[in-house]
C-alpha cells in the first residue's frame, strides 16, 4: 500500500509482473500472476527515485531508470543482484550500485546475448509413401534451416525430386550460425512406382470325380521385381482347392516390397465327361404270344449311378408292360447325366407265334396214349394247314381236338392232361385269331 508504482514490467514468460515504487522504500515488487500475490521485494538504497523499468527480452535482467537523471541499472532476475550504471562515478555494494560506468547523461546499453545453439534443421519429404519406407511416387525433398538467436552462414542443403526408381538417393543438409555447425541426418529415399510382373498358369480342365467336383492342383504363378522385390504372390482360390462342375476364373496378385502389386488370371474347368453306370439289365426273354398282335411282356428296370449326379433311373424302350408283336424284339435301356453323358445297353425279347407253339401241342398230345393218334393227327393237320397259309383250316382242326379232349376227359384223359392240352390250343387259336 501507498506504493504508488512508476514503472512496471511483465516477465519473458508472462507469470510474473514487476514494478518499481517511487514512495516508501523506492524498491521493486515481484508479483506472481497465478495467484496474483506479491511473493518478493527489492529495496533499493540507490538509485533513489526510479522512474520506470524494462525487461530483457530473455527474462534474465532488468533495466531501472532514475528519475532526473541519465542513470540506468540493471538488476538480475535469478538472484535479484544488480550493478548500477552511474553517470557519478560511484560504486557500491550489494544492496547498493557496482560497477558504476560512464560520464554522460545517457547510460551504455547492454552487449547483446550470445548464441549458445547451433542452426535446427529439418527436413521436409513429400509423396506417396508405400511399404517399408518406399515411396510409389515422384518424391519431392526440402529442408528448413532457423535460428533465432544469430544468423545463419554457409547452408549447405541438397534437395530435390526423385522422378524415377532407385533403391536409394541421399539427400544431404548442413549449416552454420554463432552458435555453432548443425549436420543434418542423411534423408535416404527410395522409390519403385512400377509394379512387378507376373506369370500366371495355363488354363486348367479337370474330371469331376464326385458331386461335389475335383480337387485340382495347378502350377503355382511366378512374379519378378527389379527393384524392391516380390514379397507376395498366389492366387485365389489355392491350388488343392476343391472346385465345383463348371468353369471358375482364379485371380492371381503379385505384390511388391513397396506395396505395388499387379493382378493376372486364369480358369479352372471341371467338367463330367464319365458316363453312368448300368447295373441289372434282364436277360433275355421269350414268351408265347397270347393274341394275334403278340403278347403283353413286363420285366425289370435296370439300375443306374453316375459319378456326380448319383442314382439315375434309366428308361428301357420298348417300355416294360408294352405289347410285343411275334418274333424278336431288341429292348434298349438307356442312363443319361445332367452333362448328357449316356450309357446304353439290350437285351431282347421273344415272342412265339403259332407255329411254334403248334410244336408244343403236337409233343404234349403225343405224351400221353389213351386216345391213340387221333389227337395228335389233328395237330399235324393243324399245322400242315397253317404251313401253307390256311389259317382257317388251321383252326378247324385245333376245335376238332378241342371237342375231342373233352369227350376223352375223364376217360383215356386226366382231368390235368385234359386240362393243360386246352388251354395251350384256346391259346394257339387266340393267336391264329379264333
Amino acid at each position: 500500500t501507498d506504493q504508488r508504482p512508476r514503472g512496471i514490467g511483465l516477465s519473458a514468460d508472462g507469470k510474473t509482473l514487476y514494478t518499481v515504487h517511487l514512495t516508501g522504500n523506492q524498491g521493486m515488487s515481484i508479483i506472481d500472476l497465478a495467484t496474483n500475490t506479491v511473493v518478493g521485494y527489492k529495496t533499493f538504497q540507490h538509485p533513489g527515485n526510479p522512474s520506470n523499468l524494462a525487461i530483457t527480452g530473455d527474462g534474465s535482467e532488468i533495466y531501472v531508470t532514475r528519475a532526473n537523471s541519465g542513470d540506468v541499472f540493471i538488476v538480475e532476475t535469478a538472484d535479484l543482484s544488480y550493478v548500477a550504471r552511474s553517470t557519478n562515478g560511484q560504486s557500491y555494494g550489494f544492496g547498493k550500485f557496482a560497477g558504476a560506468v560512464g560520464s554522460g547523461s545517457a547510460s551504455t546499453p547492454p552487449p547483446p546475448p550470445s548464441d549458445s545453439t547451433p542452426p535446427v534443421i529439418a527436413a521436409t519429404v513429400s509423396g506417396t509413401l508405400g511399404s517399408n519406407g518406399w515411396y510409389t511416387s515422384n518424391v519431392t525433398v526440402s529442408w528448413t534451416v532457423t535460428d533465432p538467436e544469430s544468423a545463419i552462414t554457409s547452408p549447405a542443403c541438397a534437395g530435390g525430386t526423385v522422378s524415377s526408381d532407385t533403391a536409394g538417393t541421399i539427400f544431404t543438409c548442413s549449416a552454420t550460425s554463432g552458435g555453432g555447425t548443425t549436420v543434418a541426418a542423411p534423408v535416404t529415399i527410395k522409390r519403385d512406382a512400377t509394379p512387378p510382373s507376373m506369370s500366371v498358369p495355363a488354363s486348367v480342365v479337370a474330371e469331376a470325380t464326385g458331386p461335389s467336383g475335383a480337387v485340382v492342383n495347378y502350377p503355382a504363378a511366378t512374379a519378378s521385381d527389379s527393384v524392391s522385390g516380390v514379397a507376395t504372390v498366389g492366387c485365389v482360390p489355392a491350388s488343392g482347392s476343391t472346385f465345383a462342375p463348371g468353369s471358375m476364373i482364379l485371380t492371381c496378385t503379385a505384390t511388391d516390397g513397396a506395396g505395388n502389386s499387379t493382378t493376372g488370371t486364369f480358369s479352372v474347368t471341371v467338367r463330367d465327361t464319365t458316363p453312368p453306370v448300368l447295373s441289372g439289365v434282364p436277360a433275355n426273354v421269350t414268351v408265347n404270344a397270347t393274341m394275334t398282335a403278340g403278347a403283353v411282356v413286363t420285366y425289370t428296370l435296370p439300375t443306374a449311378s453316375d459319378v456326380v449326379g448319383g442314382a439315375i433311373v434309366p428308361v428301357c424302350a420298348p417300355a416294360s408292360g408294352s405289347t410285343f408283336g411275334v418274333g424278336t424284339t431288341t429292348v434298349t435301356c438307356t442312363a443319361t447325366d445332367a452333362a448328357l453323358n449316356a450309357t446304353s445297353a439290350t437285351f431282347t425279347v421273344t415272342v412265339r407265334g403259332a407255329s411254334p407253339m403248334l410244336a408244343d401241342l403236337l409233343a404234349l398230345v403225343s405224351a400221353v396214349s389213351g386216345p391213340g393218334n387221333s389227337l395228335p393227327a389233328k395237330v399235324q393237320a393243324a399245322r400242315a394247314s397253317l404251313a401253307a397259309g390256311n389259317t382257317a383250316s388251321a383252326a378247324s382242326s385245333l376245335q376238332a381236338l378241342l371237342r375231342e379232349v373233352s369227350a376223352q376227359t375223364g376217360k383215356k384223359l386226366t382231368a390235368a392232361q385234359g386240362a393243360s392240352i386246352t388251354a395251350l390250343t384256346k391259346q394257339i387259336l387266340a393267336v391264329l385269331g379264333y
